[in-house]
Order: C-alpha cells, then sequence, then structure tokens
C-alpha cells in the first residue's frame, strides 16, 4: 500500500495523478530519494500560479479592495468564485 505524501495541495493532486497515470515515473522519483523534493518544487511552481491567476481573474471581474468596502457580499460571493475557478483550472493543468 502507497503511502499518502503530504506536501500540499497542488501537490497532493499531482501525487495522486501521478500514482494513476504514471505510476513508473512515481516509482522511480520515490526510489531514487526524489520525489518529496519533485512535489515541493511542484507545490511552489503551482502555488505562485495560483496567486497569479487569481489576481488576473479578480482584475477582470472587478472583484476589488473597494468592491469590499461598497458591496461585501458580491466581494465574498466573487472571491469565493474566483477561488473554485482557480481550482478547477490548475487542477485540469496537472492532470494532463
Amino acid at each position: 500500500m502507497k503511502k499518502k505524501c503530504i506536501v500540499g495541495t497542488w501537490a497532493n493532486i499531482r501525487n495522486a495523478w501521478m500514482l494513476e497515470h504514471q505510476p513508473e515515473f512515481y516509482r522511480h522519483l520515490e526510489e531514487s530519494g526524489e520525489l518529496i523534493r519533485y512535489l515541493d518544487s511542484f507545490q511552489d511552481s503551482y502555488e505562485i500560479q495560483a496567486v497569479r491567476l487569481a489576481d488576473k481573474l479578480a482584475a477582470e471581474r472587478g472583484i476589488t479592495p473597494e468592491l469590499a468596502e461598497s458591496n461585501f457580499s458580491r466581494w465574498v460571493i466573487g472571491t469565493i468564485k474566483i477561488q473554485e475557478d482557480v481550482t478547477k483550472e490548475l487542477t485540469r493543468r496537472i492532470c494532463r
């Protein structure tokens, strides 16, 4: 039974995808002692992408600090939707 590797959201998605779709590559990383380093680097890269994408979507959708002050409920709903969209898009990228 494979142990679950916990590094972060994006790395965990990649880890699960590799186990299912690239088991030889996963085993190679695990046996060479590089799995955690690989997943750490992957997590760092996708954290940066997540922030950039969230900022881009917020700008496109007008989800600004000013909106938070003038219409907090709209800002909250917009922010939640952005996070959902970021998660969906980055998961799609990771699992291809």
